[in-house]
């Protein structure tokens, strides 16, 4: 290990240790990101830095963490994933909520999830990719926990059995499901979340499916008609939604047409989105049906 990657792993020990966000404008939250992103860049790429290590993150738990894929090596450098996203899920989530969590690569979120409902909760994880879903179950191993239901398999709003896909090397967190093979008799099965959670009442599903998010949703009409509908942490890519052979525009309306309050998740706040978001190259959403968010 080189001097400057050596660096690269001291900085980024200090900034999964390091406080919660301190001073004005989160101040020393912004500089903890920056040191993180310096480690990122100066952690070489040799076989003893790509090598799993497991650390405790900023969501409470431990996590087996491969330093050659994006989203763990930025967990690695920084502690955590989505933060805004994950401190709307920490203000939402109680003791003995259900949460789902859509897309859970190797459990960032379900983990959090996990955490925040205790063992009188529950959390039941979707994970399509059958290599991604071994790493979450060694992640949930890691941390002894009970009151998570992993699925080896993919939402949508048909039946039947579909393969994994892949945009980006080194991003298996990128990687989606090719509905366009939706008869692969030796794929991974495709469920509606209606069917999964017919007498479940969640207090929050987070969707991040690379594109699949509207076909996700279309299985999901009758939870979302509930009183109780969850709010929703939703990842809005329209260029994957039509790649996936859908209309983001037509996704837009169906959370809207189901009563939710589209929020646009900001840096610091949640605020009503501006424009198409259509139009727009990647939207972070809470949609929610309490007036008093946002």
């Amino acid at each position: 290990m080189g001097i400057k990657s050596g660096l690269g792993h001291l900085l980024s020990a200090f900034c999964r240790a390091a406080p919660a966000a301190l001073g004005p404008g989160r101040v020393f939250e912004r500089l903890r990101w920056r040191l993180g992103m310096a480690a990122y860049r100066l952690i070489g790429n040799s076989p003893a830095d790509a090598q799993l290590r497991v650390v405790l993150a900023r969501n409470g738990a431990r996590m087996e963490l491969a330093l050659d894929e994006f989203v763990d090596r930025s967990i690695y450098c920084t502690g955590e994933w989505e933060p805004r996203e994950t401190e709307l899920i920490r203000r939402r989530l109680r003791p003995g909520d259900c949460m789902v969590d859509v897309g859970s690569y190797i459990g960032w979120f379900t983990l959090l999830g996990a955490r925040l409902v205790g063992p009188a909760g529950r959390v039941i994880a979707f994970e399509a990719n059958p290599a991604t879903y071994a790493r979450l179950q060694r992640n949930l191993s890691l941390n002894g926990l009970t009151q998570v239901e992993p699925h080896n398999r993919a939402v949508g709003d048909q039946p039947g059995r579909v393969r994994i896909g892949s945009r980006t090397p080194g991003n298996a967190g990128g990687d989606f499901v090719d509905f366009s093979q939706s008869d692969a008799a030796d794929g991974v099965e495709v469920v509606l979340l209606d069917d999964v959670l017919r007498d479940q009442s969640v207090r929050v599903l987070k969707i991040d499916i690379e594109g699949a998010e509207a076909k996700a949703l279309r299985g999901a009409r009758e939870l979302m008609a509930r009183a109780d509908a969850p709010d929703l942490v939703l990842e809005l890519t329209p260029a994957y939604i039509r790649a996936a052979g859908d209309d983001p525009a037509e996704l837009v309306e169906l959370l809207r047409s189901s009563g939710y309050r589209l929020l646009e998740i900001g840096q610091f706040a949640l605020a009503l989105p501006q424009g198409d978001l259509a139009k727009r190259e990647q939207t972070y959403l809470y949609c929610t049906k309490d007036l008093e968010l946002g």
